[in-house]
C-alpha cells in the first residue's frame, strides 16, 4: 500500500505543475508532509497551548508556554490544576493576556469535558461547533485542532493571517481561498507548504 503522505505530496505536485508553476516549486522543495503524525499531548494541553498561539507568532507563543510550563513546574501540578482563578495573576504574569487567561481558567474548569475520545469520530462541522462552545475559541481554533490533533485531511484555515500573507505574495492576482480549493481533498498539507513558504512551522 503506498504511504499516503507520498501519494499527497504526488498530488500536489501535479495540481500545482499545471495550474501554479510558482507552488510546484515550493512544494517540491518543501519535499514530503508527514499526514501520519501521532499526537504526543493531550487534547486539553493542545487546545491551550493552541489558545496560547492564537494571532502571535511562533517564536512569542513558545515563550509564553515556556513560562507557564515553568509554572506548572514550581507549582507541582497538572496544567488543569494550575488554570484556576487563584493562579489569574500568577498566569498573566507569564505574559498572557487577560482575554487568554479567562480562556485558560474556564478551560481548567472544564478538564473533565476536554478529552480525545469525545472529539475523535466527529466530523469537521461538528469540530467547529464543539470548539466554538470553548471560551475564547474560534473558527481560527477549530481549524487548528481539526488539521494538527485530528489529522483530517482537507482544511484550509481561512483566518489564518500568516496562511493568506504568505499565498498572496506568491500569487498576488489570485484570490486565496479558491486557489486552495484547487488542492482539496488535501488542502491541509496544501496550507502546510504555504506556511513553510514563509518559513512558519505551525507543529
Amino acid at each position: 500500500m503506498q504511504n499516503p503522505s507520498i501519494k499527497i505530496h504526488r498530488h500536489l505536485l501535479k495540481v500545482a505543475k499545471l495550474n501554479f508553476p510558482t507552488l510546484h516549486e515550493i512544494i517540491r522543495c518543501n519535499d514530503i508532509i508527514d499526514v501520519q503524525r501521532k499526537r504526543k499531548t493531550s487534547l486539553f494541553e493542545f487546545v491551550a497551548k493552541t489558545i496560547i498561539n492564537q494571532q502571535l507568532s511562533i517564536a512569542a507563543a513558545n515563550t509564553l508556554w515556556s513560562r507557564l510550563q515553568a509554572l506548572k513546574a514550581n507549582q507541582q501540578c497538572s496544567l488543569a490544576q494550575l488554570f484556576i482563578e487563584s493562579n489569574r495573576t500568577k498566569i498573566q504574569a507569564c505574559g498572557i493576556s487577560r482575554i487568554k487567561t479567562e480562556a485558560l481558567i474556564r478551560l481548567g474548569y472544564s478538564n473533565q469535558q476536554i478529552h480525545g475520545n469525545k472529539i475523535k469520530h466527529m466530523n469537521y462541522e461538528q469540530i467547529c461547533d464543539w470548539t466554538k462552545n470553548l471560551y475564547g475559541c474560534g473558527q481560527w481554533t477549530a481549524d487548528i485542532i481539526a488539521m494538527f490533533y485530528l489529522n483530517l485531511l482537507d482544511v484550509w484555515p481561512e483566518n489564518d493571517v500568516a496562511l493568506k500573507r504568505n499565498l498572496n505574495k506568491l500569487l498576488p492576482d489570485e484570490i486565496c481561498h479558491e486557489v486552495a480549493l484547487e488542492f482539496s481533498p488535501y488542502r491541509t498539507t496544501f496550507a502546510q507548504h504555504i506556511w513553510r513558504a514563509g518559513n512558519i512551522v505551525v507543529v
